[in-house]
């Protein structure tokens, strides 16, 4: 069920904010914004006695969302039909990019609560949902990768 931030009783608990194209869709407790590497390209012979390196293809790791609480006017069900629209499970059926690539930010959150950073994604989709274990006294372990 969404909830409003307001509604959180720890909200501090929650450094991180997710928006999706601007709206505002859920507060999270852990981030890991994904890891930027450069392929290197090696180069020899032609009578040299050494490689020549040289720097091919930018690569991204995935984003990470950990202990991810819905805000309302997106709730959980958001989540799962946007990983639907990419690859349904009931039909097998994938969907054309346009209708699953989002754009989204997460905001980091200082004490009161005002973004103090900022990570933006460009065409980005869901590519996991793992619901953790759930304990009354922590009912927010949801990871969406």
């Amino acid at each position: 069920m969404p909830v409003d931030a307001e509604a959180i009783p720890r909200l501090k608990d929650f450094k991180y904010r997710v928006e999706i194209n601007g709206l505002e869709a859920a507060m999270v407790q852990e981030f890991e914004p994904g890891t930027r590497t450069h392929g290197v390209t090696v180069h020899s012979g032609a009578g040299m006695n050494h490689v020549a390196k040289e720097v091919g293809m930018v690569g991204f790791s995935n984003a990470v969302l950990r202990s991810v609480v819905p805000l309302a006017g997106t709730g959980r069900i958001y989540w799962e039909n946007w990983l639907d629209q990419a690859q349904d499970p009931t039909t097998g059926n994938g969907g054309i990019p346009a209708q699953y690539q989002r754009n989204f930010s997460v905001f980091e959150l200082a004490p009161d609560g005002t973004p103090t950073r900022v990570w933006e994604y460009i065409k980005a989709f869901p590519v996991s949902y793992k619901v953790n274990a759930k304990s009354s006294f922590d009912d927010c372990n949801d990871v969406f990768e």
